[in-house]
């Protein structure tokens, strides 16, 4: 045989010199060298293996795995078993690829070669954690190299384990400090474990070495969106959008951000260009969905939902958007909600493993109660759940709190002293929270959330109490969640004939569904205005409706000289005011927009020393809002809906002593309202003794209402008890 000349060669010198022009670059002699080699000894093994390593670098790995599957046929090697690893890794064949890279490392289990393309492979298979132990062995075996820091530090990102990955990342960045990328990876796992003054400074250093790093940009906007500092996140994301104008996840967090600075017309803006960037990008279509239903326009909102959702069905969020849209329709009814959250729960819910429970079936022992709840802060449910847990009798029952507060304050203080055991479960998993609630051996768990931001139901869908309770404080229909097993209302709330509403057991309590907390700070009640009257509202404005506005509409005519004041902290911000006083132009120069600056307390002697009558939203009516006004003097009319989110106003004014402000149809609530505000001898007398009403009726004693919950959670008890023994007792006839 002869090489490049006329000068003969020996098959061994031959594969020598092809060998020697591989490693130099000169490919296309060595390929003519191998071919001629196999020309004359077709079962070369070595030729074989380095023609098909010759063809995976010229981009021809299906052409090389045949190579070398023909030299393995022939002689085994690790090298070569680790080869084929990596050409199959290229054309995507990652379980074959996967069981190569394993054969080499039996051959050779220090191949450090081999066990990077196992890596790999797990890595491209998504099974991240095994990808990382495999990593990590690498490092133990070659010793610590940017290289490796960084790439398990990135797959520990990859697979959510932000405070493993610190370690290699700090590693890899001492190592290679100028590396924007291994930077990016530690800002970011920084920002994921809640480091978020670390975090801004990582990301600040990726942007100082990097100024065009939109992802970096991108992400400390999104560090100081956590951090409430909307200001400069809105640099840093409209950075990023410069950066990347074609990058549809900026716009979307853009989107997100805008409606949390109450800028709704840029945040419809900024999810309509992330739409149009990717058209199948589902989380923009939330985004656009949660702008319009912040805007009120639930028809679009509801659109943009199900668009996402048919993207992504198997998001429950979108999903639950979907039916959340529903309660803004007033034609809707209770069974509607019924069959939408429990088909929700199937399809969300279903594949949930139930845990077991070792509580003791004593049917008068002290019972252990939790609730959990993202409210334990200043929020309109804490003035029902905090009386609520002021009047446990702790003789009888220990209480514990599994806190899901985003923003803890003041509020979430009182109620951790009020706690016999306070639980932080904020970012924790649904197994970790399951598995603390059963290891607390609660008896009796209580929904406080239902459906609304910072609910838990994969928890409860885990069953970690063997007995589950919702409750309409805190949503305001049923769950639909099948582990769930009660849900305590009133009669007011759930007349008779609404059970079939409720996936629940539904427990009608004897008054109110819990008490009510008036705050020390309140003012005095005011004198009644004079002059025309001033109605108000002053429910969020995404919870009034068409049928609200036109039933205003109809009582400002009846009424000369009458005006509307809407006051609510949307209202602070320019844009939201300019478009809530265009979707509300029906009542023209007759309406008033306020916003609330510093605190509602702060805010109350004002507005009720103008303020005559004040009207519930609808068809969303208020439990707060209600009672707030009937406290300061000024009387409330609501309309009586046909479910139970329609009927908070019904149960709030009844509970309070004054059921004759409840209208039962449309053109009721306009002559009640119209006919109220003209009769100021009327409106003097609830000024003067309102207070007094509401101080004596049942909706602020909240030992009897707190007695009725816990006489309930006896009974659900001692129901579980008698199936427990029931069951034991069968298993013991059967033996």
């Amino acid at each position: 045989m002869s090489g490049s000349g006329d000068d003969p060669l020996t098959i061994d010198q031959a594969y020598d010199r092809a060998l020697g022009w591989h490693r130099n670059g000169a490919l296309a002699q060595a390929e003519v060298l191998y071919r001629r080699i196999l020309d004359a000894v077709p079962e070369h093994a070595d030729t074989l293996h380095m023609l098909g390593m010759l063809a995976h670098q010229c981009g021809h790995s299906e052409s090389a795995a045949e190579l070398m599957r023909r030299s393995l046929a022939l002689a085994s090697s690790a090298t070569c078993w680790s080869n084929l690893a990596a050409a199959l890794l290229a054309l995507g064949r990652l379980a074959e690829a996967e069981s190569a890279a394993l054969t080499a490392l039996g051959l050779n289990p220090a191949m450090l070669e081999a066990r990077r393309n196992l890596t790999r492979c797990l890595e491209g298979q998504g099974r991240l954690a095994e990808a990382a132990e495999c990593c990590a062995q690498m490092l133990a075996d070659q010793g610590d190299s940017a290289d490796l820091n960084g790439w398990l530090g990135a797959l520990l990102v990859r697979g959510g384990k932000f405070s493993e990955a610190l370690g290699p990342l700090n590693k890899a960045v001492a190592l290679s400090p100028a590396d924007t990328d291994l930077l990016f990876l530690r800002a970011r796992s920084l920002h994921e474990v809640g480091r978020t003054q670390d975090a801004i400074q990582g990301y600040k250093e990726v942007l100082d070495q990097a100024p065009m790093h939109s992802d970096a940009a991108l992400h400390l906007g999104l560090v100081y969106q956590d951090a409430k500092q909307l200001g400069p996140a809105e640099t840093m994301l409209k950075w990023a959008a410069d950066l990347a104008p074609d990058n549809p996840y900026v716009f979307y967090n853009l989107s997100r951000l805008y409606r949390l600075m109450g800028r709704i017309s840029a945040a419809i803006r900024a999810a309509e260009r992330a739409v149009e960037l990717k058209s199948d990008f589902a989380l923009a279509y939330q985004a656009l969905g949660n702008a319009y239903h912040g805007a009120g326009e639930m028809e679009r909102a509801l659109e943009a939902f199900r668009r996402g959702s048919a993207l992504a069905p198997d998001d429950y969020g979108l999903h639950h958007n979907i039916i959340a849209c529903l309660r803004t329709d007033w034609r809707v009814e209770g069974r509607v909600f019924r069959d939408s959250y429990r088909e929700w729960d199937l399809r969300h819910l279903g594949h949930i493993a139930r845990l077991s429970h070792a509580n003791t079936p004593d049917l008068e022992r002290r019972l252990r109660i939790g609730y959990l709840s993202p409210d334990f802060r200043n929020h309109a449910v804490a003035y029902f759940l905090e009386p609520l847990l002021q009047a446990h009798d702790r003789s009888r029952f220990e209480v514990f709190c599994y806190s899901q507060v985003e923003d803890e304050d003041a509020v979430t203080r009182r109620f951790e002293a009020l706690a016999d055991h306070w639980r932080v479960t904020l970012k924790k998993s649904d197994d970790d929270v399951a598995a603390m609630i059963q290891a607390d051996g609660i008896d009796i768990l209580v929904d406080c959330a239902g459906h609304t931001i910072g609910m838990r139901m994969h928890v409860f869908a885990r069953k970690p109490a063997p007995i589950q309770v919702s409750t309409l404080v805190g949503h305001d229909t049923t769950t639909g969640v099948a582990a769930m097993d009660y849900i305590l209302s009133d009669p007011y709330l759930t007349p008779d004939g609404y059970d079939d509403h409720f996936t629940e057991t539904l427990i009608r309590l004897p008054t109110v569904v819990a008490p009510f907390l008036p705050r020390g700070d309140w003012p005095d009640v005011s004198p009644l205005p004079e002059g025309a009257p001033l109605f108000g509202c002053f429910a969020e404005p995404s919870r009034i409706g068409d049928v609200s506005l036109e039933l205003w509409r109809r009582i400002l005519d009846r009424v000369p000289g009458s005006r509307l004041l809407l006051k609510h902290k949307t209202y602070e911000y320019p844009d939201q005011a300019r478009y809530w006083r265009e979707r509300f132009s029906i009542l023209g120069n007759r309406l008033e927009m306020e916003g609330v600056p510093g605190s509602w307390a702060a805010n109350m002697e004002s507005v009720y020393r103008r303020v005559s009558v004040v009207l519930d939203s609808f068809p969303l009516t208020g439990a707060t809002s209600s009672l707030i006004p009937l406290w300061m003097g000024a009387p409330v009319v609501t309309l009586a809906g046909h479910h139970s989110g329609q009927r908070y106003g019904v149960s709030m004014l009844t509970n309070a002593g004054v059921p004759e402000l409840i209208a039962v149809d449309h053109d009721g609530y306009v002559e009640l309202a119209a006919g109220l505000a003209e009769d100021r001898g009327r409106l003097k007398r609830y000024r003067e003794c309102l207070r007094n009403t509401v101080r004596s009726s049942p909706i602020v004693d909240s030992t009897a209402v707190t007695r009725a919950i816990e006489d309930e959670y006896r009974r659900m008890w001692r129901q579980w008890c008698g199936s427990v023994n029931e069951a034991e007792h069968g298993l013991e006839t059967g033996i």
